[in-house]
């Protein structure tokens, strides 16, 4: 698809198969936005050494896998506070 063919379409919303286009003006491809994407996406979310492993407490770092250190993690994301609030009225 040619930058020009690309300008025609009047499109009010973009389709799912529409985000996989790209377009080429002519004189270069720019990767630079793609190879980003693709490195972003391979990168696991949570690194950890082994599936099995605990990791290490949020509070006070102690390794999980060695012992339990008795951190209470009932901390909540504040933004997140009040959805508790509308569970304990019910």
């Amino acid at each position: 698809m040619t930058a020009e063919d690309y300008e025609s379409i009047h499109a009010n919303e973009l389709a799912p198969e529409d985000l996989a286009l790209s377009v080429f003006d002519g004189v270069a491809v720019d990767l630079d936005e793609i190879a980003r994407e693709q490195v972003l996406l391979a990168v696991p979310s949570q690194i950890r050494c082994r599936a099995d492993c605990k990791g290490l407490c949020a509070i006070c770092g102690a390794d999980r896998n060695v012992s339990d250190c008795g951190c209470q993690v009932t901390e909540v994301d504040p933004r997140w506070a009040g959805l508790r609030e509308i569970v304990n009225r019910e």
